[in-house]
């Protein structure tokens, strides 16, 4: 039992220390030299993998190519698990991937049986490329400490000498004295083996908690004023991630701009196109690998290009005006994970105007006539696309 034990801490400590190193580091294929092949015919492995089709596929080729180094063929159970042991099998590999890690099993099969069991479980990577090559060196750096310990094993007990036949001592002769028995020396007791305790490096850090970088485009539907209608519009957002998961903040700075739309009375038509700047924060409220939501505040300015022209005649009048109003903002964004790291993101935001400007005429009899004023609290639907550019994060998420 204790031998068993041991075996399983050196596996998993195997898979420790390669895991660390894969999170921290996110490595691809493409290394600095190639493990030199070992004969082949040591058998197979068996795998099981509850995840979507692309990804267990994708992982099956991964790993085949990596533990052919090995000796080791890769069989896949096609949405089952194995009926029984093999009997050339030599592991069992169960990945189980869910919305925000990877589960890893890996049990040694030895004389039809389970030997040893060793488990890992990784974070959930944006990249699902990187998170099949994360998975499948840890798989590979288990087996390999496995067969190198069998290899061991075999080469020990190789060189253990064969005990002596045991000869009988001839008979005494007749009427011969008894020998004299000589005092056998005390037994010195063997001193008691401590065994080393296996040293497990210290967890990494994940990618996520690093600053990141990512770009939004985004297209716009706001209320302006009562007769406005939905003004439509687009735009872009920078935005840096500090960190993943809740409550961890992200600063953005955006500028948008809006379709001309049209207020007019029976002696004059304004028209009236809306630029915009804003810059805050949001934090994440829901973080997933597959869905997040934040909500943020932020402040900035609306610009209306103001350009009145004659109701009837439709000749331009004076003066054109460009009219800046102070905004607060407050908003809520939702994204949804799709293929190559990029979100989708739906959201909503409120805008307000904190010095609304409103456009009058003079008429002739000394008195004002209203054309428009913008409401005070601005309403925005928000749906765009997120892509990270540094650090693998910085979307809603």
């Amino acid at each position: 039992m204790a031998r068993e034990t041991r075996r399983a801490a050196r596996i998993a400590a195997a898979i420790a220390a390669v895991g660390a190193a894969l999170v921290w580091s996110a490595p691809t294929r493409a290394g600095t030299g190639t493990p030199a092949p070992t004969p082949a015919g040591r058998g197979y492995v068996q795998l099981e993998v509850t995840a979507g089709a692309e990804e267990a596929t994708a992982l099956a080729d991964t790993l085949r190519e990596l533990i052919a180094r090995l000796g080791l063929e890769l069989r896949v159970s096609a949405g089952t698990p194995a009926a029984a042991v093999g009997e050339s099998e030599r592991a069992l590999v169960r990945v189980t991937e869910t919305g925000d890690r990877a589960d890893i099993a890996i049990s040694e099969i030895r004389d039809g049986r389970v030997a040893a069991t060793a488990a890992r479980t990784l974070p959930k990577n944006d990249s699902t490329a990187i998170e099949t090559e994360q998975i499948a060196h840890v798989v590979y750096a288990a087996l390999e400490s496995m067969l190198a310990t069998d290899q061991d094993e075999g080469q020990a007990a190789a060189a253990t000498p064969a005990p002596a036949p045991t000869v009988a001592p001839p008979p005494p002769a007749p009427n011969a004295p008894a020998p004299a028995s000589k005092p056998q020396p005390a037994p010195v007791p063997e001193p008691a083996s401590q065994p080393s305790p296996d040293r497990v490096p210290s967890p990494a850090p994940s990618p996520g908690s690093l600053p990141s970088v990512a770009a939004m485009l985004f297209a716009t539907g706001s209320g302006v004023a009562t007769s406005s209608g939905a003004v439509l519009g687009g735009g872009g957002e920078a935005r840096l991630a500090l960190g993943r998961g809740f409550a961890h903040p992200s600063f953005w700075i955006q500028g948008s701009t809006a379709a001309t739309f049209a207020e007019q009375t029976a002696d004059v038509t304004v028209e009236t196109n809306v630029t915009s700047l804003r810059g805050g924060a949001d934090f994440a409220l829901v973080s997933t690998g597959l869905i997040g939501v934040e909500a943020g505040a932020g402040a900035g300015t609306d610009v209306f290009h103001t350009v009145p022209t004659h109701a009837a005649s439709g000749v331009a009048l004076e003066p054109t005006q460009d009219l800046v109003d102070p905004i607060v903002t407050g908003r809520v964004l939702a994204s949804l994970r799709l293929p190559g790291g990029v979100r989708a993101i739906a959201g909503v935001s409120v805008d307000f105007d904190l010095a609304a400007h409103h456009y009058v005429t003079a008429l002739a009899s000394g008195s004002h006539e209203a054309v428009y004023q913008p409401w005070v609290a601005r309403p925005t639907v928000v749906l765009g696309a997120c892509v990270p550019l540094l650090g693998g994060a910085g979307c809603v998420k």
